[in-house]
């Protein structure tokens, strides 16, 4: 972060991007080890859905802590102060770069979404249970209705994540990790995303920089 020449926040530099990277390094050997598991067992064990929403869930939720506390730096660097604005910063600082395509959302949006999801999980079961339990067809919409709130909500339904992932199935199991996943990155390389992540992070402090020397000019 050498290259940065603004009022730099003590703080800020290669850290976060090194936490990360060994967070999701060995997130993947748990990934490995699942895996390897469920194919030496045959395959009847584990739910190897239900197991990879989990994993992957908490590279996720590590990528969304990063996101957040790039936020912080990115507010700090900018020359900041009132914490009341910082929610309404962050949302500017994660909306920065590509759309996905055919969305009007970053990667960086989805991947702050789908934490959110998995670490409020408990809400999707709720709905879940009463689509399973119920003979009534207009249960069904509950999980794009009434599963999560606000911005989280919109954000999966937009990506259609509140669906099953079998739809002729007669038990609803929705998993909104493993088909945010595949939205992500095709190949769920989880090293993959992470280098974009941080590519992101690098570049949101640089424009928090060029933001802080205008402010201090």
């Amino acid at each position: 972060m050498k290259e940065l020449t603004g009022k730099i926040h003590y703080r800020v530099g290669s850290e976060r991007e090194d936490n990360l990277s060994r967070i999701i390094a060995g997130i993947e050997k748990i990934v490995n080890a699942t895996v390897k598991y469920n194919r030496e067992t045959g395959g009847g064990v584990l739910d190897l859905n239900e197991e990879c929403e989990s994993i992957y869930g908490l590279a996720l939720i590590a990528m969304q802590n990063y996101i957040n506390m790039i936020c912080v730096d990115c507010f700090i660097i900018s020359g900041k102060t009132e914490k009341s604005k910082l929610e309404g910063a962050s949302c500017l600082t994660r909306a920065q770069g590509c759309k996905i395509p055919g969305s009007n959302y970053t990667k960086v949006e989805l991947i702050y979404t789908l934490a959110s999801a998995i670490k409020h999980r408990n809400e999707l079961e709720i709905q879940c249970e009463k689509i399973l339990w119920s003979s009534d067809s207009e249960n069904e919409l509950f999980a794009r209705e009434d599963s999560y709130k606000g911005y989280t909500l919109r954000v999966l339904n937009d990506f259609n994540l509140l669906t099953p992932l079998n739809s002729a199935s007669c038990e609803w199991e929705i998993y909104p990790v493993v088909k945010g996943m595949s939205i992500l990155d095709t190949k769920w390389d989880l090293k993959k995303i992470t280098k974009e992540l941080c590519q992101w992070g690098y570049t949101a402090k640089r424009n928090a920089n060029d933001e802080g020397l205008k402010h201090h000019q």
